[in-house]
């Protein structure tokens, strides 16, 4: 590792508390929403649009039975030295765009169907694919938590759908909106929920109480911890949050929010109460684990890459956040991205055990108590 890298790492793990436990957290996003529909014409549309396809064009899609069969499997195989096993944090989109009606209406609003209606629409094998995961949970191994009504801004994507934008269209009637980052910054893509001044804080609590009872009426309780897309929140917004039960907030070392010049706002988080609220906790995840990209890159050095990450935070006495998206173990496009990128976390997770018999695999929700 270079001296570049390993001062960006010290930098991220100095500040916040120290613990003697060494504990590690499994922190994952975008399950249950749509990004790539399975067919071929979306992928080969994607191919022919740009020269280098980022892992979420080239393998994320609706994440399937199969998908969280084989993720639990692997999760339900670890333990720590106290018999407990890894709590895979699974942040889920509780809504996708319901393109037929956004059309119907000549794209003025937005209209969206429940997660688990698209799941019973896009199940491509006939398996109940909520109850699967709700196994999951019962198991002890996952744990969900809450990352937005839906992945799209809405907002901005109208107004290119109104206003006859040829390529918007043209993904439109694939059944997608990922068309903004293919050849620009993905920053600021149409992922990005509330990059826009046209949220006020009654839109983004309307739409974040919208979102929540989704959650509860599929998990049988309210999430407690949230991960806004893309990492844009205004932090005026953090006031709303603890009213619906919501007692950490999941992001990277940088939040980000837009004024009312459209201008980004780049912000430092570290592992602390937040100062605004004086109750949510602001976590900061501080290792990266991507295996989708060692197909991509056609090199093999994700495990490594996470292993060299884990030692300088464990050595700085703090815990272990990783952070994995959902790419990186669905099959429905690419079955080898799956079988590769849970072959690799059980490795990782494996290595991790041995390496450092004291780990303690705990959940989100439960780190966060520790900071208050």
């Amino acid at each position: 590792m270079n001296i570049k890298k390993t001062a960006a790492l010290l930098d991220l793990n100095l500040r916040g508390r120290c613990f003697n436990e060494q504990w590690v957290i499994i922190q994952s996003d975008d399950w249950g929403s749509i990004r790539v529909p399975q067919n071929s014409e979306a992928l080969e549309k994607l191919r022919r649009s740009t020269n280098k396809l980022s892992i979420f064009q080239k393998f994320d899609t609706l994440d399937s039975h199969e998908d969280w069969t084989e993720l639990i499997t692997v999760l339900d195989s670890i333990k720590d030295r106290t018999g407990k096993k890894p709590i895979f944090t699974s942040n889920f989109v509780t809504g996708n765009p319901n393109f037929e009606q956004i059309e119907n209406h000549h794209f003025t609003h937005f209209f969206w169907d429940p997660f688990y209606s698209t799941y019973e629409k896009l199940n491509y094998n006939n398996f109940n694919t909520l109850e699967t995961i709700n196994y999951g949970i019962s198991k002890g191994v996952i744990e969900p938590q809450y990352h937005g009504r839906q992945h799209v801004n809405h907002k901005k994507w109208l107004k290119s759908l109104s206003g006859g934008d040829e390529t918007a269209l043209d993904f439109f009637r694939l059944n997608m909106w990922i068309y903004d980052s293919l050849n620009s910054n993905s920053l600021r893509s149409l992922n990005a929920v509330f990059d826009s001044s046209d949220y006020t804080t009654e839109v983004v609590e309307s739409e974040f109480y919208e979102g929540i009872t989704i959650f509860k009426q599929a998990f049988g309780r309210y999430p407690q911890s949230f991960i806004p897309n893309n990492y844009f929140f205004n932090r005026e917004w953090n006031s709303l949050l603890p009213k619906y039960g919501i007692k950490s907030v999941q992001g990277m070392k940088y939040g980000f929010e837009t004024d009312n010049g459209e201008r980004i706002i780049q912000f430092r988080r570290y592992n602390q109460k937040d100062k605004q609220t004086n109750s949510l906790v602001n976590l900061v995840r501080n290792v990266v684990f991507d295996p989708s990209m060692d197909l991509l890159t056609h090199k093999n050095d994700s495990v490594n890459w996470a292993k060299d990450q884990i030692k300088i935070a464990f050595a700085l006495r703090k815990p272990i956040i990783i952070d994995t998206h959902r790419v990186n173990y669905v099959g429905g496009i690419d079955a080898n991205n799956r079988i590769h990128g849970i072959e690799k976390l059980g490795n990782l997770l494996n290595w991790l055990v041995q390496k450092y018999p004291k780990v303690r695999f705990t959940s989100t929700a439960e780190l966060a108590t520790l900071y208050t």
